[in-house]
């Protein structure tokens, strides 16, 4: 049976029944929140910077790892959660006025480790059969054709999209699978897999906050995210734009984007569930 307690580091423990924030559904809040999240999560920022650039350098350093050893993505996709666990719980320490430490970054493998993967496996698995089904054929095809798997690979790492050679791999991918059927089927993917990202968005948040089991969890963030479009499209939209400091030579943006993404989730997630 999984531990519910046992916080590393303690002093982080939260308030609520059983050390859990008492989360309720998810209520719709005004839409100019989506930009109060990331206001106010500066302001935590800015009482625990020390702490909270150890933490970004630790992610900074795997980012770098695993542009140098690729299967460590595998890692990472499925692993993601625990790592937003770790950093949700810090930033609860921020919210509480208590030390953000380092150790956060393993917080999350001590509290509700099984729920945490088993929702992110749920996610995967769903957008592997959505995958799959839009496909169809196109997705034999493909897995049965390392040329085609490479060429498509090199199609979404092109850097300059106008350039003749992103052309010439263009017309190379319509001739082998037919373009503009391919784009529709990929298009219905996107459409789908939308809202199993919008599922697994408050997920971590809800199971090592709020002590959510993941059906409710997975359910309540599916329909915060819904009832909150405008919130999200303003936040999404900042976050975005935010985005550009990771175009910094060796991630350095990402010492700022880190802290203030984990931070206007966290505060997000108060705002919808808690408050």
């Amino acid at each position: 049976m999984e531990s519910n307690h046992n916080l590393l580091p303690d002093e982080a423990a939260p308030t609520g029944v059983d050390g859990f924030d008492v989360v309720h559904a998810p209520r719709v809040v005004v839409g100019d929140r989506g930009a109060g999240w990331i206001v106010e999560g500066w302001d935590l920022f800015k009482l625990a910077i020390p702490g909270w650039l150890s933490l970004a350098l630790v992610g900074v350093a795997w980012l770098l790892l695993e542009d140098h050893f690729k299967i460590l993505r595998a890692v990472t996709l499925l692993l993601d959660p625990v790592w937003t666990a770790g950093l949700l719980l810090a930033c609860q320490a921020n919210y509480q006025r208590q030390p953000v430490k380092i150790l956060y970054v393993v917080a999350g493998f001590r509290r509700n480790l099984g729920r945490l993967i088993a929702a992110r496996l749920i996610v995967i698995g769903l957008t592997l059969l959505v995958t799959g089904l839009a496909l169809g054929d196109l997705a034999w095809t493909i897995f049965n054709n390392e040329q085609l798997q490479t060429l498509i690979r090199k199609i979404s790492e092109q850097a300059d999209p106008t350039s003749q050679e992103f052309m010439n791999d263009i017309l190379q991918l319509d001739a082998a699978i037919g373009l503009t059927g391919f784009l529709m089927r990929l298009l219905i993917i996107l459409l789908l897999v939308i809202p199993l990202s919008a599922a697994g968005w408050f997920a971590p948040a809800l199971i090592v906050l709020g002590n959510c089991d993941i059906k409710t969890a997975l359910w309540y963030s599916l329909k915060a995210s819904t009832t909150n479009l405008f919130s999200f499209f303003i936040y999404g939209l900042l976050l975005l734009l935010m985005s550009l400091l990771g175009v910094l030579p060796w991630h350095v943006g990402l010492l700022l984007l880190i802290p203030l993404f984990y931070l206007s989730m966290y505060l997000s997630y108060r705002d919808i569930f808690v408050n």
